[in-house]
């Protein structure tokens, strides 16, 4: 390995470490994702749109009155630093978070369980663990049953280069199982979501970590009942930029969806295909129910050639059977508004969760429109210094209510897990 590409691991090491993976690793002469529109062909472009003046960010006050989420204890995770990526399960007593934490220099393997009283921290190994500077995460679960159970994510060192990670719960601990990766040179070999049909049909979707805010190469690995293998990306996007999978959903062995940068795939039972009429959004997750299917995420903030500031705004899109009919979520002018992950309940109850400024966002389509409810915060008055306040990533529905993760910085500046739970009938 060359000097200088030692020198880039090492920032982008640091950068996971430090700022806890969020999109703030700038390599040399690469522009992230959130600072400018793509074209799947030829990378960076600027864009050129001619909005309506907007005015300066403020932050976004919490709303006054009564709220139907709260936040819900979470056991003590130990380092100075953690973050829930993504919640699963279909039972009120056998719930599963997953995410990271960060402890001696290095990032380690986070998994909660939910017992129908108590979130408990459950011990799960890390797959590097060569001392500083080892980065480890999961940012994907999919719970089939109380003893079969997929967590997902990757790992990277110094010494070691990117690997994906998939991790099965047998009922009694948590077990390493060997998955394929990407050989190509720049490959990021991350996993960030998964999906399961049933015990021997699981798809694990992936590229460029989410959090990293840098270009990948799709990863689509299928588990059979017995292993992991890697299918290649659809040959319409041999020659795109950047394919990275933030998101997967399935309706079926043969109807999978996989979203990402600028388009949707499709999973047909042979083959990946891209279906035409999609693309453009930045798009981090995906949600079936097994008949609706939607998909949402963030548009990334800009600067036009005016000069101010255009912040991000969430966008949500719902499958009609032919084509993706784009919808109109609540937005604020003032601050920058994203979704990270949607859930579909039924075509009547869909709900997107994510950011509003430094507060907690979430909303709920009602069958016609997206309407705003009011979240509870891990920090209701997030310190004017701090870059991020409250954040949710993913959120699940259970028989009596929704559940929502993520993660908030306290008074200190430190982010601790965020766990809230939406009881309203």
């Amino acid at each position: 390995m060359s000097a200088y590409r030692k020198v880039v691991k090492r920032l982008m090491l640091l950068a996971l470490l430090v700022c806890g993976g969020a999109l703030l690793v700038v390599l040399a002469g690469q522009t992230t994702p959130a600072a400018q529109a793509y074209s799947p062909l030829q990378g960076p472009k600027k864009r050129t749109p001619t909005p309506t003046r907007v005015p300066t960010p403020t932050n976004t006050p919490t709303p006054a009155g009564p709220t139907c989420w709260s936040v819900v204890p979470a056991p003590d995770v130990p380092g100075y630093g953690a973050r829930l990526r993504a919640i699963a399960g279909g039972s009120d007593n056998d719930l599963w978070a997953v995410g990271w934490f960060l402890e001696n220099n290095s990032r380690h393997n986070l998994t909660l369980h939910w017992n129908g009283g108590a979130w408990e921290r459950v011990p799960v190994p890390d797959v590097v663990n060569v001392g500083d500077n080892s980065v480890n995460g999961l940012y994907g679960v999919a719970a089939i049953a109380p003893n079969d159970v997929w967590a997902v994510g990757y790992a990277v060192s110094l010494s070691t280069p990117y690997q994906t990670v998939t991790l099965h719960w047998n009922g009694s601990a948590w077990q390493v199982v060997p998955s394929p990766n990407l050989t190509r040179p720049g490959s990021y070999n991350a996993l960030n979501a998964v999906v399961a049909i049933s015990s021997n049909d699981v798809w694990a979707v992936g590229g460029a970590p989410t959090d990293l805010g840098v270009d990948g190469r799709a990863l689509l690995l299928h588990w059979d009942g017995s292993a992991w293998q890697l299918f290649p990306e659809p040959p319409e996007v041999v020659n795109w930029y950047t394919t990275s999978r933030f998101g997967v959903a399935a309706r079926a062995s043969n109807d999978v969806w996989a979203v990402g940068q600028f388009s949707a795939w499709h999973w047909n039972g042979s083959t990946w295909s891209v279906p035409s009429g999609f693309s453009g959004q930045n798009l981090l997750g995906t949600s079936s129910n097994g008949t609706a299917l939607w998909s949402a995420g963030t548009n990334p903030g800009y600067t036009p050639s005016e000069g101010y500031y255009v912040p991000a705004s969430p966008n949500a899109q719902f499958f009609t059977g032919t084509n993706w009919q784009t919808t109109s979520p609540v937005r604020d002018d003032g601050v920058d508004t994203g979704f990270n992950l949607i859930k579909v309940i039924s075509p009547s109850n869909v709900w997107a969760v994510g950011f509003a400024g430094k507060f907690v966002l979430t909303e709920r389509w009602n069958g016609s429109q997206w309407m705003r409810v009011e979240a509870a915060n891990g920090n209701p008055n997030p310190p004017a210094n701090q870059a991020y306040g409250n954040r949710l990533y993913s959120v699940n529905g259970t028989p009596t209510g929704l559940w929502a993760v993520g993660s908030f910085d306290d008074a200190a500046g430190v982010e601790r897990v965020l766990i809230e739970r939406y009881t309203c009938q």
